[in-house]
């Protein structure tokens, strides 16, 4: 019977998605699940909700909650870590104290002041459990869903063997909205090849009943609703020739272009402190939901989504194969960015392992922009394997938008307010 556990399974939001996906799976009838996290009241309605929807679908699923990581982590075949170390509180420091200073971010989960910090909470966190993982489940898969992805991934490689893998929404979210744009309703006839980065991968080739549809692409982007919808995306594949993954919010965090000041934001269309919002609304919602699916005169019900991790596992207990867009070390993968970076390539699973397909060189200007990105993300990494302070607050000056609003005094003002209001939820290297 595998065993998948969830750390921080009191994320409601994901874990029921998960587990009403997961009840479906006819192929994994028969699971443990152990359910892990911080916060007694949130692992018990966890627990209620895998037991409820177990039920629902008639499944033998044996559920555990608990609050102690080593009982999740014993004899787990699959651990999905789903972990936001400071929460909300911390989030809005992200948001709030960078904003004293003119840089106005909108989700700052992956780069910038936002990003360094979520890796300086949250890389620390995964060393710690892939050194458990290495003594109570070395067999296990790492699923991690937590940003920074490629920061985190090469962090892991270098202090772990434990297979690995980082997942993400966004290739599968673009390549719906690719399909809205140039008016395909069936996702079946779209052919597309995908790699970069977390974040700023690059549609390489994108076709429709096995011709290019960026010609269509191109002319759609014409109309002036449509180029409204997704602006910062439409410019960055005007000028440089390829759709990128993530939404014009995201983007708009990761080169210097297109909110510097608030002219800019406005022009574009660009939210300020937008993930912190969807955070607040979901804390105030939750509790309903929950009520909700609890309620014994009522099914759980739960609309499609493009979490990938059950497909994944399904692949990696049966016979089929499973195609996905992951973050795993380079290693040449990518051929003109660096080796010991995370990358994200289409990906095979199996029962027999983790099988990332070799991508080439990537067009010189794309491999670029990665590289900008990358050159945070790496000294991150660093940052936090060396547990040098002053490294983090360098891969914030390395920050592509960070550097095009803010002088380096500023942003070393900032990191150590941020330490500070911080250090609760950081490690003591960065205290000190």
């Amino acid at each position: 019977m595998p065993k998948i556990t969830i750390l921080g399974a009191g994320s409601t939001g994901f874990t029921r998605i998960f587990l009403w996906e997961l009840a479906q799976a006819e192929e994994l009838e028969e699971l443990s699940i152990s359910l892990m996290d911080i916060d007694k009241e949130r692992a018990r309605n966890a627990g209620l909700l895998a037991t409820k929807l177990a039920g629902q679908f008639g499944r033998n699923h044996e559920i555990e909650t608990t609050l102690d990581r080593r009982t999740a982590l014993a004899g787990a075949d699959y651990i999905i870590n789903v972990t936001m170390i400071g929460g909300l509180a911390c989030r809005r420091l992200d948001m709030d104290l960078p904003m004293k200073f003119g840089l106005k971010q909108a989700i700052g989960c992956t780069m910038g002041p936002g990003g360094v910090m979520s890796g300086l909470r949250s890389i620390p966190f995964l060393l710690d459990v892939a050194q458990e993982m290495q003594e109570l489940c070395p067999d296990a898969v790492m699923l991690n869903y937590h940003n920074p992805q490629s920061a985190s991934a090469q962090a892991w490689k270098r202090r772990s063997s434990v297979k690995y893998a980082g997942l993400c929404h966004s290739v599968p979210e673009t390549s719906r909205e690719l399909a809205g744009y140039v008016g395909c309703t069936d996702m079946g006839e779209l052919d597309f090849h995908v790699a970069g980065i977390n974040h700023m991968a690059w549609i390489l080739r994108f076709e429709w009943n096995g011709r290019d549809a960026y010609p269509i692409l191109r002319e759609r982007m014409k109309d002036p609703d449509v180029y409204r919808r997704d602006r910062v995306r439409f410019e960055i594949f005007k000028h440089f020739g390829c759709f990128n993954t993530e939404s014009s919010m995201h983007m708009s965090e990761y080169v210097p272009y297109f909110r510097r000041t608030d002219a800019m934001i406005e022009e574009n269309h660009l939210p300020v402190r937008e993930y912190v919002r969807l955070l607040e609304w979901a804390a105030e919602h939750a509790p309903k939901q929950m009520k909700q699916d609890l309620d014994p005169n009522t099914n759980i019900e739960v609309g499609p989504s493009d979490e990938a991790a059950v497909d994944i596992i399904r692949a990696m207990e049966t016979n089929e194969e499973c195609r996905s867009h992951v973050t795993v070390v380079n290693d040449s993968l990518i051929e003109n960015l660096p080796a010991e970076a995370g990358v994200e390539v289409p990906t095979v699973f199996s029962r027999d392992g983790i099988h990332p397909e070799p991508v080439g060189r990537l067009p010189s200007p794309l491999a670029a922009l990665n590289t900008t990105n990358l050159n945070v993300q790496q000294v991150m990494a660093h940052a936090v394997l060396e547990e040098s302070r002053e490294l983090a607050i360098q891969a914030v000056m390395l920050d592509p938008l960070t550097a095009s609003v803010m002088k380096l005094a500023d942003i070393r003002e900032m990191m150590l307010g941020l330490f500070t209001a911080q250090a609760n939820w950081l490690p003591g290297w960065l205290r000190n």
